[in-house]
């Protein structure tokens, strides 16, 4: 398997003109300024180094795309985040709760509660399920929008 065998990349760099960005691209051999998409590109904020830019720009495509272009996430829905512990998962809740939606997630491990509570204070500790209890809590139909990394499904609320 070569470098090339490599689906889509997630990568951070510098402009020409000394921008500096992040992008999600083709995995080609050469990539140059010219073939980044610019809907796939984002500048990078100041605070945050060229390695952790080069780690968010796929998770919050597909997030975003799930979400919002997909499951057209309006504020006031509840939604269900399966695994929001993993890059996909964090950038669901981070985009859910920025659309003032009421999101509840699954953890395994008590470090991926203890991680997300830290990353996301504003999740109340109500609002985690041991993900054994999922097939149970979504049967109850209490969520309209259920997440699971590369999968989003409707759940009719009734």
């Amino acid at each position: 398997m070569g470098v090339g065998d490599v689906g889509h990349l997630e990568l951070s760099g510098v402009t020409d003109d000394g921008t500096r960005f992040m992008s999600v691209v083709r995995n080609k051999a050469v990539i140059t300024e010219q073939s980044l998409d610019p809907c796939l590109t984002w500048e990078i904020p100041e605070l945050w180094s060229m390695e952790d830019a080069a780690t968010v720009p796929l998770a919050y495509a597909i997030a975003y795309h799930g979400m919002i272009q997909a499951a057209e996430l309006s504020s006031l829905e509840t939604v269900l985040i399966h695994a929001g512990h993993t890059s996909i998962g964090q950038a669901a809740i981070a985009l859910a709760l920025h659309k003032g939606s009421n999101v509840f997630t699954t953890v395994a491990e008590s470090n991926h509660k203890e991680l997300l509570i830290k990353r996301f204070p504003q999740l109340a500790c109500i609002q985690f399920i041991r993900k054994h209890d999922v097939a149970a809590e979504t049967r109850n139909s209490w969520s309209s929008i259920c997440s699971h990394s590369l999968i989003v499904c409707f759940i009719s609320v009734t």
